[in-house]
């Protein structure tokens, strides 16, 4: 089994309970109420898919000083500038509520060592990769020594490194569900614990992998992925001095 859609899961069991209580329509529409159901990560594990890439830099900021005169001059180079740190997120195994899958893992310790920039979690939003982008900020407040008779160019250099890694993470599921199944002229209302459910429902296919399994009311699933890092490490500043161009 790779991807379970728990919308389709949810919407069989309800149909067949709404007929249960007297409603034969073919023509039923479903309304799913997740907001009972509570999940929560466990743990997560980490396998370096890939080996550290950091020989990618960019100028983010330039600053010429021309020094018409025969004596240095003092300057100061101060910037504040942003740059962008992406994780590319995907699931491979596990489950989704229509596309969704919406849980929140750890960030791996090989990229938390080297930059804040992710916070302390990533969220995987759906099956498909989907791209979480953040805000780095970088600052700097130097001096730079104008050399006479010279335009003197400081850049500032930030450079980037790349991070691949397959996760696996244990999700644990608890709560009810609650379905609203309108057949046009009245509305039904089912409701279940989703450990019961799912537990009646995904035995053979979802137990045979060994990836979900059941403890009373609680669920837990175990959701596999991947995570593709882009992200800044260090800071440099090029100092150079070249002519001053013609007037």
């Amino acid at each position: 089994m790779g991807m379970t859609d728990l919308d389709l899961v949810i919407r069989d069991w309800a149909e067949r309970q709404a007929r249960v209580v007297g409603n034969t329509s073919q023509n039923i529409s479903m309304e799913i109420d997740w907001s009972k159901v509570r999940q929560s990560t466990a743990n997560t594990t980490f396998t370096p898919s890939g080996q550290l890439h950091g020989a990618r830099s960019q100028v983010i900021f330039t600053s010429n000083y021309d020094n018409n005169t025969d004596e240095v001059q003092n300057h100061t180079f101060q910037m504040d500038r942003s740059t962008e740190a992406t994780v590319k997120t995907f699931v491979t195994k596990g489950f989704s509520k229509n596309g969704n899958v919406g849980i929140n893992i750890d960030v791996p310790p090989s990229v938390s060592g080297m930059t804040g920039g992710f916070g302390s979690d990533i969220v995987v939003a759906s099956e498909d990769e989907n791209t979480v982008k953040h805000a780095v900020s970088w600052g700097l407040n130097s001096t730079v020594k104008a050399q006479p008779n010279k335009r003197t160019v400081a850049e500032l250099k930030i450079t980037e490194t790349d991070y691949n890694c397959t996760f696996e993470a244990e999700v644990h599921i608890r709560g009810r569900v609650i379905v609203r199944v309108s057949n046009g002229g009245s509305t039904q209302v089912v409701e279940g614990d989703i450990a019961t459910i799912l537990g009646d429902n995904l035995k053979a296919a979802a137990r045979n992998d060994g990836l979900m399994s059941i403890q009373g009311r609680k669920v837990s699933w175990k959701v596999k992925g991947g995570l593709r890092f882009r992200f800044g490490v260090s800071q440099d500043v090029n100092v150079k001095s070249e002519k001053l161009p013609s007037q």
